[in-house]
């Protein structure tokens, strides 16, 4: 599928895209969904992608992501400053998953969820 390249990235490149992701002052959207991630893949993925100034879309979509997926993503939540659109639609986060997710995103700018 469109995916297969990603399927394929090692523990190691989710990291290197995590890092550059961060480092990043001008991209303003991420598309990860589809089946492109899992709680493994995104805990390598947030590993060093825990803060972003340019960041404003985040497409997590259909993904199976669970509460240990939405955990890893706690710092960069709490540090994204122009983070307004997130997707998670199509996840198993269940009320846990929501529960850390609302926390995490108290003091952000997200409009759309």
């Amino acid at each position: 599928g469109s995916h297969s390249y990603i399927q394929n990235m090692t523990d190691e490149d989710w990291e290197e895209l995590g890092r550059d992701i961060s480092n990043s002052t001008r991209l303003v959207s991420l598309n990860t969904g589809a089946g492109a991630l899992n709680d493994h893949k995104m805990a390598s993925l947030f590993r060093d992608l825990t803060e972003s100034s340019s960041i404003r879309i985040m497409e997590l979509y259909d993904n199976g992501l669970s509460v240990v997926g939405v955990r890893s993503m706690v710092p960069f939540l709490q540090h994204a400053n122009n983070l307004t659109d997130l997707d998670l639609d199509d996840n198993n986060l269940q009320s846990e998953g929501f529960n850390v997710l609302f926390r995490a995103l108290r003091n952000s700018p997200i409009k759309r969820l």
